[in-house]
């Protein structure tokens, strides 16, 4: 079986975990021929990469001038420069796995979706949590009705976020960058899997998620020099009449609360933990969907490089994403509450922000499958 030749855009930030793969562990059936990194040269895995046979170039257009054979490009680059590399490696007919979110422009995905279609090839997104066989045998026993029809879920995931984390790059909490929209936030990056797994697992089908129809709740700015809010409590509205509730900030003194959640079942709850799901269902009986072992953080890349072997379609699409990306919109239209009791404090060498009680406010909205105190809003589809 020959390997999938595989270039990888971007070896900074998220992508240092596809460089120490392929470099310490490798991956099956697959090789690293080529990454494209204009900032390649501050990369800790630099000398090791040139140590190899991996070609280094500075952008896209270098590599793609080569006419060098790819069957898979990986994109782990800034948000905003999405949309332009999936375009590109369509066009030079190559599959696509880049990480999420992908672009919070509807007619810019739309864009992508005809793109893909005509070209043949597929493009997976980067929540990972669709690729554990975990999480894609619960959605099954959903779909057969093991546990009867939804009634409502939640989700809470709170992460502590300082200024290391905001410094980190030139679009952290921004709206846009370089023209592009990428409302970043809690919601729409760092703790973007919970929501969207939810939204995943009400999907009528294998590879599609719920669609949203409106969503109510609050948004607070605690970091001043921030665009985008960095708390928010969400009630979506989904079309299948199922409600989701959504906990998340940044703005915390604990260093993580979560990731947890229920859903509410006719016949059973399903308690999850990190990636761990449990179904306790009314006959007492209990049924466990374990945490994947083997990495899986990387399992997306695992599970597109046998799509190229075989020909199928990743469980996470454009298509699938899309319902997320609404969420992101539609909270926007809530507007951004700047909190005036938020404190600058140094927390394990970290300035941070933080709301005091804003974890317990939160975390005793999401036992009560509520939303907190002054959540008034609507933004409708």
């Amino acid at each position: 079986m020959q390997d999938i030749e595989v270039l990888l855009i971007g070896i900074g930030g998220y992508g240092e975990n596809y460089i120490q793969q392929f470099l310490e562990t490798g991956v099956e059936h697959a090789r690293l021929v080529a990454v494209v990194d204009p900032c390649a040269k501050t990369s800790p895995y630099f000398e090791a990469i040139q140590a190899t046979n991996i070609e280094m170039y500075e952008n896209t257009a270098a590599f793609y001038a080569t006419e060098q054979h790819v069957d898979l490009v990986v994109i782990s680059s800034p948000i905003h420069t999405h949309y332009k590399y999936i375009l590109e490696a369509l066009r030079y007919g190559c599959n696509v796995l880049c990480e999420k979110p992908v672009v919070f422009d509807l007619k810019q995905l739309d864009a992508l979706i005809k793109a893909e279609k005509e070209s043949g090839h597929f493009v997976a997104v980067g929540y990972q949590q669709c690729y554990l066989d975990s999480v894609r045998s619960l959605k099954a026993d959903i779909q057969a009705g093991i546990f009867g029809s939804p009634l409502k879920l939640k989700a809470l995931r709170l992460m502590r976020r300082g200024d290391r984390y905001y410094s980190r790059n030139n679009w952290a909490g921004k709206r846009t960058c370089h023209d592009q929209f990428i409302y970043d936030s809690p919601l729409s990056n760092a703790c973007a899997h919970q929501i969207h797994t939810l939204l995943f697992l009400l999907g009528a089908t294998e590879r599609s998620a719920a669609e949203v129809d409106s969503v109510e709740g609050c948004t607070y700015k605690a970091r001043p020099t921030v665009e985008n809010f960095d708390a928010i409590a969400l009630k979506v509205h989904t079309s299948v009449g199922v409600p989701i509730f959504y906990y998340t900030a940044h703005c915390v003194a604990e260093a993580k609360i979560g990731p947890m959640g229920e859903l509410l079942f006719e016949k059973a709850r399903i308690m999850f933990e990190g990636d761990t799901f449990t179904a306790l269902l009314e006959d007492g009986s209990k049924k466990n969907y374990g945490g994947d072992e083997k990495a899986p953080k990387l399992q997306k890349l695992f599970v597109a490089v046998s799509c190229c072997l075989d020909g199928t379609i990743p469980p996470c699409t454009l298509e699938s994403v899309r319902s997320h990306s609404e969420v992101v919109l539609l909270a926007d239209g809530l507007g951004i509450t700047d909190h005036p009791d938020a404190q600058y404090l140094e927390i394990e060498g970290d300035g941070t922000y933080v709301i005091p009680n804003l974890s317990k406010a939160f975390v005793e909205a999401y036992n009560a499958f509520t939303l907190p105190r002054l959540c008034d809003y609507q933004a409708q589809a």
